[in-house]
């Protein structure tokens, strides 16, 4: 689970930063053009959660 949102910050940070042709396709997907929404804010608040669920799942673990 921690894995998963760090890869995803990774990731999201890398779609930001880009600088591709491949890029452009991308930025308009997450600025809305396909869904609608910005898929950027929510891919770094799903990653968040991850990473807050395996360290709570963690501790729950030691204690």
């Amino acid at each position: 689970m921690l894995l998963i949102g760090v890869v995803t910050l990774y990731e999201t940070k890398e779609l930001w930063h880009m600088e591709s042709p491949n890029a452009v396709t991308w930025n308009a997907t997450l600025n809305g053009t396909l869904t609608g929404f910005n898929m950027v804010p929510l891919l770094i608040v799903v990653a968040v959660i991850a990473i807050a669920l395996s360290l709570i799942a963690t501790f729950r673990g030691f204690g």
